[in-house]
């Protein structure tokens, strides 16, 4: 039996896109509390689960007529943007702003194809800045910060800096710091380590940049 997840949070959405998903449980977890979103053949990922998104965005095409039944069966919202101009996920992400989920986060984008990865740094890019986004990578989790991000980490903690777009920015709180430095998209920022307490991430100019927190070894 399907179920449906309970929202809570009129801000908050979770975009399930149709990448690899590494961990069920950790996506329930995700799910409760805001609007259950299907980008398109995240979908099946749904159904898997037997839960029924709220919503279910995209042109489509990735979308089983089986999987599009069951889910509008179970009371899901279709909305099909047929736009081949941007990614399924990149308008997901606008319809969220227009309809004032401002608060994104995001299951299931990585692995697959090299270019739909690179589409997926795209999209955070191009994104309105009114959203507040996080990305969850198997056991990595990005934030996009278009502004300041200020957040308490434990010392040792590896993060990674990479401007989506060229910015000017600072950091503090870790083990190399920036003082209003200009970044462009490389591995410049890769394993930077938090000395333990606030770490201040400010963009002054330009961006937006992604900072990602890893659960791996600083290597």
């Amino acid at each position: 039996m399907a179920v449906r997840v309970l929202v809570m949070d009129e801000r908050r959405a979770v975009l399930v896109a149709a990448g690899e998903l590494t961990d069920e449980d950790h996506l329930l977890e995700l799910l409760q509390g805001g609007l259950a979103v299907a980008v398109d053949g995240g979908l099946a990922h749904f159904r898997a689960l037997k839960v029924v998104p709220d919503l279910l965005l995209g042109d489509l095409d990735s979308v089983s007529d089986d999987d599009r039944h069951w889910a509008e069966a179970g009371g899901c919202e279709v909305v099909e943007l047929p736009s081949q101009e941007s990614s399924d996920l990149a308008k997901a992400m606008a319809h969220m702003n227009h309809i004032g989920r401002t608060r994104v986060t995001i299951a299931a984008a990585a692995g697959g194809r090299a270019d739909h990865q690179l589409a997926v740094w795209g999209a955070l890019a191009d994104a309105p800045d009114e959203l507040d986004i996080s990305i969850h990578l198997g056991g990595d989790m990005g934030l996009r910060c278009c502004d300041q991000l200020r957040l308490g980490m434990q010392e040792g903690t590896v993060l990674s800096l990479f401007a989506l777009r060229s910015a000017t920015v600072s950091l503090s709180g870790t083990s190399w710091p920036l003082e209003r430095e200009r970044i462009e998209f490389s591995d410049r920022g890769l394993s930077n380590l938090a000395e333990g307490g606030p770490v201040l991430l400010e963009v002054h100019e330009g961006g937006p940049v992604l900072m990602i927190l890893t659960a791996g070894d600083n290597d």
